[in-house]
Order: C-alpha cells, then structure tokens, then sequence
C-alpha cells in the first residue's frame, strides 16, 4: 500500500491530522468544501482532536487508496492512514475532489480503533457467528465435492476428455459471500467461478470468503455412468 499512495496524498492527510492536533481548525475549516462548514463543525473538530493521543505515533502507514473516476471527468480520491501508539490505533481518513486542476476536500474523519486494520480483517475464527460458520461450510463443501469430481473424472475411464471434464467439476455457478469482519452477507446469482469456493481480500481490507454451486462436478457425478457408456474406452 505504501508503494501504491502517492507521497502527496500521505502528506495530506498527516498535515490535515497535526493541524488537528495543534488545535489550528482554522486552518482546517478554510481547507474543507463549503458545503462541510456547518454550524457544530467545529464542536465535531474538537471531538476527533481529542482521540489523538499527545505522544508522538510508534508509525504511521497508509492502509487505504481509492481513485474513483466519474463521468463528468471529476474524480474522488480517498486515502486512509494508519496511527499506532503505545495503547491505541487512529484511522485518519481524507476525501479529495478534484475537477478541472481543481481540488476540494469532502471529507475528513478521525477514529479509533480497539486493534490494528491487518488484526481487525484477520482471517479467524474468533468472535465469529453462525452465518460466518454457515458460509464457511458450504465454501468447504462446495469445495470437496469440486475435488471429489475432479478424482473421479481422473481415475473413471471417460476417454480423453477426461482433463475437460476435470475442469469443468472446478467450476462454480451462482456466488454467496460474507465480510469476513462486518458479517455482511451478499448473493450474486449470475455469477460463474473458478474454483466455486475460496477467499479474498485486497491489502488492508477485509476477507471475503465465498461459495457457489459446484455445477459442474455435480453433473459429473450424476452422469458419469452415462459419460462411461458412450465414450470409447482407453486413457
């Protein structure tokens, strides 16, 4: 992620967090979108100044950059830092608008957080619950009966094709996800995968572990009878 931030951008957001900590919301005010200088602005100001601790950060390490591109040729940046110090852990997050060479910012936000990003996304099984267990078995599932097809069309005599049909048990119809951290649930029924269950995640953010029908090793399993019958023998 570091190589993936531009400097300027990580400048940005560690200038914008010392004006906060020194107190200069002025600065700060006159930098943000018109649109964000409300009347409790400032009330919100102080309140994220006071999560940062006064001692200086054992690091500090970007674990977010998004570039999105509109239509309108304007495009939003977005870049997320991370605060370790010696009892806690602060994301400071910047949105930059920028159209035209111009730029504003749209958004600015300071939290804590109970542990670091790459813990708090882990893949574990702590504190988990039973939809989290629910995806992960059929993921596993979906999985051995992938593997199983895979055997059968090795070791059962179909002819040739044998690595066709190989291929064809891997593959994975429909996808149900979960956030392996938030444990939001998503399905996408017009969706093919390969192989039909696994897990991913991008950097610092969370796992998405995943499940799908394995179609295919099903259809070798219930027609392999058949498949035997009408292809010529031999390997």
């Amino acid at each position: 992620m570091k190589k993936l931030t531009p400097p300027a951008d990580e400048a940005l957001v560690e200038r914008w967090v010392q004006w906060l900590r020194e107190g200069n919301f002025d600065q700060i005010e006159r930098g943000l979108d018109p649109g964000l200088r409300t009347d409790d602005l400032r009330d919100k100001l102080q309140g994220m100044a006071v999560l940062i601790p006064a001692q200086p950060a054992k690091s500090v390490k970007p674990v977010g950059h998004l570039v999105a591109h509109h239509p309108d040729s304007s495009r939003t940046v977005t870049t997320t830092l991370e605060y370790e110090f010696p009892d806690q852990w602060l994301l400071a997050r910047i949105v930059v608008q920028q159209q035209s060479g111009k730029s504003s910012v749209t958004g600015f936000s300071v939290y804590a957080l109970p542990e670091s990003v790459e813990r708090q996304n882990g893949l574990t099984l702590a504190g988990k619950n039973s939809a989290h267990y629910g995806v992960l078995f059929l993921a596993l599932a979906a999985l051995a009966v992938s593997v199983y097809g895979v055997i059968v069309c090795i070791r059962v005599p179909v002819g040739k094709k044998r690595w066709w049909w190989a291929i064809l048990c891997l593959i994975g119809v429909g996808r149900l996800g979960i956030n392996w951290t938030t444990g939001a649930v998503g399905f996408m029924p017009m969706w093919i995968g390969f192989p039909p269950s696994g897990a991913v995640a991008e950097l610092y953010s969370p796992w998405i572990v995943y499940t799908s029908l394995p179609v295919g090793a099903a259809l070798i399993l219930m027609f392999r009878d058949r498949l035997v019958r009408s292809e010529p023998s031999g390997r």
